[in-house]
């Protein structure tokens, strides 16, 4: 209910982008630590039925933070660089798990290295959200991992700095 009210107040004339910001940013930083510990369970072989439904559920809340934060780029000139992380979560290829692997601990390295310029948004794209999927689209993604950096699709990335470009 947090990002449908942030949603709003998005929408509200006489909101100042600094708390537009920085309550996507405290929003964003909450679902990742959250996030993070439902990867530590998946990691031990304890998510149960119910955990992916919780994955499903972040999923969903990390794609109404995706839009939001567009709807503050739009808004406001200081607004950090929105940068989203798409990947399949149930996947049996392990090249494309050590690819991800990879991914995100690059990705993790980029959010600690540039904390105050962006927003990292990691949304796995295989719960069959209508809103995700529509934005995937408009994109037109094909193939994953995938990252989107302030509207620029990334299909390989090897490096922090090679991601810092965008940010420029």
């Amino acid at each position: 209910m947090d990002i449908f009210t942030l949603n709003e107040a998005n929408n509200v004339e006489n909101i100042s982008c600094d708390i537009l910001i920085e309550s996507n940013r405290n929003f964003a930083d909450k679902i990742y630590e959250e996030a993070i510990l439902l990867e530590e369970y998946e990691r031990v072989g304890q998510l149960t039925d119910s955990m992916k439904i919780a994955h499903k559920r972040y999923d969903l809340l990390r794609t109404l933070l995706w839009v939001n934060s567009i709807k503050t780029i739009d808004k406001c000139d200081n607004a950090p660089a929105i940068v989203i992380y798409l990947y399949e979560e149930e996947i049996d290829n392990l090249a494309q798990k050590a690819t991800q692997g990879v991914w995100s601990k690059i990705l993790a390295d980029f959010k600690q290295n540039q904390a105050d310029r962006i927003i990292l948004i990691p949304i796995a794209v295989d719960g069959n959200l209508v809103s995700l999927n529509s934005l995937i689209e408009k994109y037109e993604v094909t193939r994953y991992p995938v990252v989107i950096i302030n509207n620029e699709v990334i299909n390989k990335i090897a490096s922090v700095e090679q991601l810092e470009k965008y940010l420029d």
